[in-house]
């Protein structure tokens, strides 16, 4: 009887181990940290003895300062300056012609497509379909995102044009300047996206967490 209470014992001490272990290595993903960032988390024994762990938000929630006609209105003109550049960069690659596939034309162009499909997927998943409230991960994965998504767009749609204007000086032919002006407008659409969405004030509006529910902050510390 002895053996059999040690072994069972044993065997409890082995998968509250197993649990620690596992928790330990979802504690030091980067991606873990980033989706809950914010939460605090404790851990907390059922009646069978089975360890959870329990995760509340408790820092300050983010929304955007605008009554819901100018939310919507707002989403609305992204959308609209993302089918601009989506379209400038489709009449560019129509009228380059064989200057198309100069391979410095070629990367920058396609470095530009992949960072319209990622500003495409911000606007269209993270920022139109975030809550009214957002936690931080929210905020971040929307309106960051969406700042740091249009500038990096920008800047590609600027070195389109610069490599555009690098083939008309080696005789690339003069339909070319219909091309860079293309470029030109996909870049000033990409940066009043990043302008626009800068100067949207988003209120932080305080957490107010019960002492009860409060625990080890994911990401260091204790609230």
């Amino acid at each position: 009887m002895a053996l059999k209470d040690w072994a069972r014992r044993k065997n409890r001490e082995l998968h509250r181990q197993a649990l620690e272990d596992r928790d330990s290595h979802l504690w030091h993903s980067h991606a873990y940290h980033r989706f809950f960032e914010g939460y605090t988390e404790r851990r907390e024994t059922d009646q069978s003895g089975r360890a959870r762990i329990r995760r509340v938000y408790a820092a300050e929630w983010y929304e955007q300062d605008l009554p819901k006609g100018k939310r919507v209105a707002l989403r609305l003109l992204y959308a609209l300056l993302w089918l601009l550049m989506a379209g400038a960069v489709a009449l560019a690659g129509i009228r380059q012609g064989g200057s198309g596939t100069r391979f410095y034309i070629v990367i920058p162009e396609l470095a530009t497509l992949c960072l319209l499909s990622w500003l495409g997927y911000i606007l269209l998943v993270n920022y139109d379909f975030a809550p009214r409230r957002m936690t931080l991960h929210d905020y971040k994965s929307s309106s960051v995102a969406l700042k740091r998504a249009s500038l990096c767009a920008a800047a590609a749609f600027l070195l389109d044009a610069l490599m555009t204007l690098l083939e008309i000086a080696l005789g690339g032919g003069a339909h070319l300047w219909a091309v860079l002006g293309l470029f030109l407008l996909g870049m000033l659409c990409a940066a009043a996206t990043h302008l626009i969405e800068k100067k949207i004030r988003y209120a932080e509006i305080e957490n107010d967490v019960p002492d009860r529910e409060k625990g080890v902050s994911i990401g260091g510390g204790s609230h």
